[in-house]
């Protein structure tokens, strides 16, 4: 028995280590070829032993438009992110304290906006847009992350909040506290994890969001995403500065996510039981 169990122990994590090679290659491939001169890049059979170079970090940092890119994003990032917190995480408290008829129609049609492809809103976005001046502004981009975060955000923390006693709210209330005391002082800081976790995966997604901002920027709003294609497409497929560019891209969420990975953890198995 024990020996079967050995084995089952072995293939288990012969398996983990499979998969998170398969995981890491990619980043691998990609990080190698970014320290690779133009002609290494193309050179076919690829050279796994090279000296590296880091002249298209430099390029990247230093040339060009790609530190602004970066700052667009991460502006788009953090206020769209706080201002779907913002707006969520009382909307998810009220879901899951108040009970009325419709409050499953509500949550399916928060939900819904979470299952309609978001290249169905591209035309009344760029239509609209156009008519109010929003087109190629942060702001524009914002909105738009706010909107499509929502549903993420009442869906996680509702599940969230139904886990908090209701005897904390009733404990609060009769010590005078308000609904937005209640929210802030006692909800809050028992969900902290869960709203950690939230924030994160909201973040990540409108970091990594390329799709409106490629077509709702033109030269101001452009976010690093999108700058990042056009070192293939308009200086001669120079895939060592966009392979460098998808590295930078990637390190700021990789290292945010790093350093608050224990409450992504805990929000995730928080907000996945109930009862």
């Amino acid at each position: 028995m024990k020996r079967q169990q050995r084995l089952v122990w072995l293939a288990v994590h012969l398996l983990l280590v499979l998969a998170l090679l398969l995981c890491l290659f990619p980043v691998y491939w990609i990080f190698q070829i970014s320290l690779k001169t133009q002609v290494e890049a193309f050179k076919v059979p690829p050279s796994w032993i090279f000296k590296p170079t880091f002249r298209h970090y430099v390029k990247l940092l230093t040339e060009g438009d790609f530190p602004g890119r970066l700052f667009n994003s991460a502006v788009v990032s953090t206020f769209s992110t706080l201002f779907g917190l913002l707006i969520g995480t009382p909307a998810a408290y009220v879901m899951s304290r108040l009970k009325f008829r419709l409050k499953n129609l509500v949550l399916l049609l928060v939900l819904s906006s979470r299952m309609v492809p978001p290249i169905s809103f591209i035309i009344p976005y760029f239509l609209v847009y156009i008519n109010i001046g929003l087109m190629d502004t942060r702001i524009g981009l914002i909105i738009i992350r706010v909107g499509f975060s929502l549903g993420l955000i009442v869906w996680a923390m509702w599940t969230y909040f139904d886990e908090i006693p209701l005897e904390l709210d009733e404990a609060a209330e009769i010590d005078g506290a308000s609904v937005i005391q209640i929210i802030r002082h006692v909800i809050l800081p028992v969900s902290a994890a869960g709203l950690t976790s939230t924030g994160i995966l909201c973040f990540i997604m409108a970091w990594n969001d390329y799709l409106f901002a490629l077509i709702l920027t033109r030269t101001r709003a452009v976010t690093a995403p999108v700058e990042i294609t056009r070192a293939l497409a308009y200086q001669a497929e120079d895939l060592g500065l966009a392979t460098a560019g998808a590295i930078i891209v990637a390190l700021p969420a990789i290292m945010f996510s790093l350093f608050v990975r224990k409450y992504l953890k805990t929000g995730i198995m928080g907000g996945a039981i109930k009862g």
